[in-house]
């Protein structure tokens, strides 16, 4: 019945028509209040994934580190191994220089032993 009069009275109408404005453009910013809450429930969602992502990254990063570190070890240990190789082969060496330096003593020996018994002939 209110309404009924305001349509007689052209303020009460206005009134109205601003009233209903009013509660056309609440209902606009709920909208947009909710668009916007939409949009930082995304960003949320995508910090979390990019959070996630970057986990993930560490522990590949972790990982790589923990073989490389093993890769190192097995290197080091490699060296070690071709240091006492190298070590070995000069000691093989010196010995064969030794066992030439032996071998041409017997032959000049064996060669002074000729000559002895030749001018003994």
């Amino acid at each position: 019945m209110r309404y009924a009069n305001a349509i007689t009275h052209p303020t009460k109408l206005e009134a109205l028509r601003l009233k209903l404005e009013v509660l056309r453009l609440k209902l606009e910013v709920l909208r947009l209040t909710v668009e916007v809450l939409k949009l930082k429930f995304e960003v949320l969602r995508l910090t979390v994934e990019v959070l996630r992502l970057t986990l993930e990254a560490l522990w590949l990063t972790v990982e790589v580190l923990r073989l490389t570190a093993k890769v190192l070890r097995l290197t080091l240990e490699a060296l070690r191994l071709t240091f006492e190789i190298l070590k070995l082969t000069v000691e093989v060496l010196r010995l064969k220089l030794e066992a030439l330096r032996l071998t041409f003593e017997v032959l000049r020996l064996t060669f002074e032993v000729l000559r002895l018994k030749l001018e003994a002939f």
